[in-house]
């Protein structure tokens, strides 16, 4: 009952949130690229973009969780979600390095990969859902079915994770492009998950609110 009105009271919220990151994500892409700041992906000094990154999460929950007057976090709950997200880079750090990841070389690089994938998956899940609720979805990633507020965020969660698993597949081929460096590929292919995501999530809500508008004339997902 909990999750029901939770998913009825964050649907707009997630709506509006999956529509902006729709928006400004591709345009930093595009930025990065023509910037060539692509390159600097995994360096220390990309940890500013990684925070910018951060606070626009951040900041389109609070502006739609004030919006709607849902939200209401205390010092306990923020505390927990932070550590739910060092958590988090510290449990991909290994799964990084399990997957082929340098150990003793190149930390830099992977904390920062890490970093970025925590923006876009454990940040967000924590931000809506509470601490709890983030550690359950990540331990069963395969296999969660909670409610469809819930299925959407771990939507996102899946194809983050694939994007950068996907673009790990780039590294080895012997093209000899700068960009073909640890961990850019995973960094860019982060990103790209993270985009198709919320464009997806975006395009569900949509069909969903268009069904039932036809049926009720109102939209609640």
């Amino acid at each position: 009952m909990q999750s029901k009105q939770v998913c009825q009271d964050y649907s707009k919220i997630v709506h509006w949130n999956d529509l902006c990151t729709s928006l400004y994500l591709p345009l930093a892409t595009l930025f990065l690229y023509h910037s060539n700041y692509v390159l600097l992906l995994g360096n220390a000094i990309s940890i500013y973009n990684i925070l910018i990154l951060a606070f626009l999460e951040v900041l389109k929950f609070v502006i739609f969780a004030r919006s709607q007057k849902t939200v209401h976090r205390t010092i306990k709950d923020l505390t927990k979600s932070v550590l739910a997200v060092i958590l988090f880079v510290c449990a991909m750090y290994v799964v990084t390095v399990l997957f082929g990841a340098s150990v003793f070389s190149k930390i830099e690089e992977t904390f920062m990969f890490t970093l970025l994938v925590a923006t876009f998956t454990a940040l967000p899940i924590c931000l809506h859902f509470g601490a709890e609720t983030a550690v359950t979805m990540f331990l069963s990633i395969t296999s969660f079915d909670g409610s469809e507020i819930q299925n959407l965020f771990m939507l996102k969660l899946r194809l983050t994770l694939f994007g950068a698993w996907l673009g790990a597949i780039a590294i080895p081929l012997d093209w000899n492009r700068p960009w073909q460096t640890w961990p850019i590929p995973c960094c860019v292919g982060t990103i790209l998950g993270y985009t198709v995501a919320n464009w997806v999530s975006s395009f569900l809500q949509y069909s969903r609110r268009h069904k039932l508008s036809k049926k009720t004339g109102k939209y609640t997902l």
